[in-house]
C-alpha cells in the first residue's frame, strides 16, 4: 500500500465514530490536508442535518466534518438540507441515485447522454452553483455493488453508458458554472481472490471527471460461506492499492462501512479501530 499518496475521508452509514479534526467551512473550500482524517455521518430521511449532528456529538463528543444524504433521481436539489449542513459546519455529500421515481426498474444511462434530462440537470447545476459552498455529489453510487440495480454486476454492458453519463453530467455542471461541486466515483471492495469482475477501473470515468474515489466495504465475518472476519486494513487494503495504481493523485474516501459481530468480535471495537487504520495509512 503506497500510504504516502493516500488521503482518506470516512463516511459511516448507520453507525458513527469520532472525528480526528474539525474545521470551519469557507466558500468553495474542501478538505486539502493530506495528513488529516475527516469523519462524517449519513443522514437518514427521518432526521435533519442538525439532528444527525446532535446525535453524532452526543454519542462521541465530536462534530461530523461531513454529512451525506441519499437523493433519488428526479428529486429537487436539497437546498434546505445543504444550507443546514453548512450552518452546522459540515460539508454536504449528495448520493444521487439514478432511479426514476415512477419505477424501480434499472435506470437507462443513455437517456442522460441523449439529452433527455438536460433541463433537470441544468436546474440542479444552477442550484448547486448558487449554493456557493463546496459540496460532493456521488452519482450512481456502488456501480459494481450487488446492492444497486444499475450495477455492472447485473449487466456488464452498463459500464460504458455509465462512464459516458458521468462525464456528460460533469461537463454540463461545469458549463453551467457549478465548479464548487466535487465529483465522487464509488466502487465496492473485492471479497474474493479473483477480483477482475469487480475491479474499480471497469467503470472509472477518468481522472478529468473524478475528484474523489470512494470505496464501499462491509465485513461479513463468518456469516457467509466465502467470507472471514476482516478488520479495516484487510477489508480495504487491496482496493486502496488498486486505486492507487489507477489514479495515484486522486484522494480516497471510505463509504458505507458496515460490520457484523459474533461471539469473539464486536462491532464497537471494529469501528473504533478504523481511525487507527486511517492514521497509519497517512504516515
Amino acid at each position: 500500500m503506497k500510504k504516502s499518496k493516500i488521503f482518506i475521508l470516512c463516511i459511516l452509514l448507520g453507525i458513527t465514530i469520532g472525528g480526528l479534526s474539525n474545521f470551519l467551512l469557507n466558500k468553495r473550500q474542501a478538505p486539502t490536508d493530506k495528513h488529516t482524517v475527516y469523519i462524517g455521518v449519513h443522514s437518514t430521511k427521518s432526521n435533519s442535518a442538525s439532528e444527525e449532528k446532535y446525535l453524532f456529538k452526543q454519542a462521541l463528543g465530536y462534530n461530523p466534518n461531513l454529512i451525506s444524504i441519499e437523493i433519488t433521481w428526479e428529486a429537487f436539489f436539497p437546498k434546505s438540507w445543504t444550507r443546514n449542513s453548512i450552518k452546522n459546519k459540515s460539508i454536504p455529500i449528495i448520493r444521487w441515485s439514478p432511479l426514476d421515481n415512477r419505477s424501480v426498474e434499472q435506470f437507462s444511462f443513455t437517456t442522460i447522454t441523449e439529452g433527455l434530462w438536460d433541463d433537470y440537470l441544468k436546474e440542479w447545476a444552477n442550484e448547486a452553483k448558487n449554493f456557493e459552498y463546496t459540496l460532493f455529489i456521488n452519482f450512481a453510487p456502488g456501480i459494481n455493488s450487488r446492492e444497486y440495480g444499475w450495477s455492472i454486476l447485473y449487466d456488464p454492458n452498463v459500464a460504458q453508458p455509465y462512464k459516458e453519463a458521468f462525464q456528460y453530467i460533469v461537463k454540463l455542471f461545469k458549463k453551467e458554472g457549478a465548479y464548487n461541486v466535487l465529483w465522487i466515483y464509488e466502487s465496492e471492495v473485492a471479497h474474493t481472490i479473483n477480483t477482475n469482475w469487480i475491479h474499480p477501473n471497469l467503470a472509472y470515468p477518468g481522472q478529468e471527471y473524478v475528484d474523489w474515489i470512494a470505496i464501499r466495504g462491509e465485513n461479513f465475518g463468518d456469516s457467509k460461506i466465502w467470507s472471514t472476519w476482516k478488520n479495516a486494513e484487510h477489508l480495504f487494503g487491496d482496493s486502496i492499492d488498486q486505486i492507487d495504481l489507477m489514479a495515484p493523485e486522486t484522494p480516497i474516501m471510505l463509504t458505507g462501512l458496515k460490520t457484523v459481530e459474533n461471539e469473539k468480535e464486536n462491532a464497537y471495537t471494529w469501528y473504533m479501530n478504523i481511525p487507527i487504520f486511517l492514521e497509519s495509512s497517512l504516515k
